[in-house]
């Protein structure tokens, strides 16, 4: 299988072209990521510091690898009191919940975690799936973070309105942005699948899946946001600064790793061949679907940036494809979470990688 001399993307991904060199189009498209002065961080955390709040910032923790280096680092580089708060989204990996209480209580950090009392987020996803079954993996893929996307916003913006917390400092970072990557993956792939099937049934959990995302907004709401517009919710109160601590500071995953390993105990969940995204449950799914709708893992759009910024080796990345492609030609394990996890019948598991099959014998 031909594969990107620069970057780990295989010929399979729809969309995908490459150059006479056996450069990619995604590759072609990379642009450097840009970096905001260290000094305006600090000035916000100077500024957060002197309102004199019970809190000076929140920082949204999920026990993944970047949002515990920045609550260390709030708390230890910008010395700033910190809030760390949690969506508990129904599927978090035992091991990184381990991870935020170790860093938590090393830090002398407050932990708050929040669920929906109507464990909304199962609901989302179930009808999610039930509703694009005949869409087979792209379906499957599209639904696992529709709930999380609203969920683990509304309750830091929520959060910080009720306590009055000056500063929201999230760990995302531009080195693995890659979501315009995959919606042009997606179209590509939407192009040559236009009419997947729908029965009654799947129209109904349609509706379903409506219905429980708006629960979710009404439980959690953000003022100043409508609860009828199917949207992320968006931070209106103009006391409250959201910034990115690696909009301002340098991202190097071997560092951080290290970091919070040596000081706040972390460890990288069994069963995952990279520290990154091993907070939830439902990662290696999508990384299976994607492997089955595009011949590379999630991660590997990901690694796109990741390579091109001098973060990664392409052997680095090769080998953890190659690695979670192997891991993922025996499908019981995806199967066995979607039942017993998700709480998917077998038989509804079984109509989702039928269709799948349906549409590789019409491609």
């Amino acid at each position: 299988m031909k594969r990107c001399v620069r970057c780990v993307l295989p010929e399979t991904v729809p969309g995908i072209a490459f150059d006479d060199n056996g450069v990619c189009s995604f590759c072609a498209d990379y642009r450097a990521e840009t970096r905001l002065d260290p000094a305006e961080l600090d000035a916000l955390a100077a500024q957060a510091k002197s309102k004199g709040r019970e809190y000076d910032c929140i920082v949204p923790l999920s026990g993944g690898r970047d949002s515990s280096f920045v609550l260390h680092a709030a708390k230890t580089r910008l010395n700033l009191n910190v809030l760390a708060v949690n969506y508990d989204h129904e599927f978090r990996n035992p091991d990184a919940v381990a991870n935020m209480e170790r860093a938590c209580r090393a830090l002398g950090v407050e932990f708050v975690s929040v669920r929906s009392r109507r464990d909304i987020a199962g609901k989302i996803l179930r009808c999610r799936i039930r509703a694009a079954e005949s869409r087979g993996m792209h379906g499957l893929s599209g639904a696992m973070c529709i709930a999380c996307s609203y969920g683990y916003r509304s309750v830091v913006y929520r959060l910080a309105e009720k306590r009055s917390v000056p500063l929201i400092l999230w760990g995302s970072s531009q080195a693995e942005a890659s979501e315009h990557m995959t919606r042009k993956a997606f179209k590509a792939f939407s192009r040559r699948h236009p009419n997947a099937y729908r029965t009654a049934r799947m129209k109904i959990y349609k509706r379903l899946a409506s219905l429980a995302l708006f629960l979710q907004r009404v439980e959690f709401h953000v003022p100043g946001n409508s609860m009828f517009r199917k949207e992320r919710p968006a931070l209106r109160n103009a006391d409250i600064v959201e910034a990115h601590y690696y909009d301002y500071m340098p991202w190097d995953p071997r560092e951080i790793e290290s970091v919070i390993t040596r000081e706040l105990g972390w460890r990288r969940p069994s069963g995952h061949v990279s520290s990154w995204r091993t907070d939830c449950i439902l990662h290696p799914i999508v990384n299976f679907a994607y492997f089955k709708l595009f011949g590379c893992s999630r991660n590997g759009f990901a690694f796109v940036n990741m390579i091109n910024s001098g973060k990664m080796s392409r052997d680095e990345a090769l080998a953890q494809e190659e690695e979670m492609g192997r891991a993922f030609e025996d499908d019981r394990a995806v199967r066995a979470v979607l039942e017993k996890d998700v709480g998917l019948s077998a038989r509804e598991v079984d109509r989702v990688f039928a269709a799948h099959e349906r549409q590789e014998k019409d491609a």
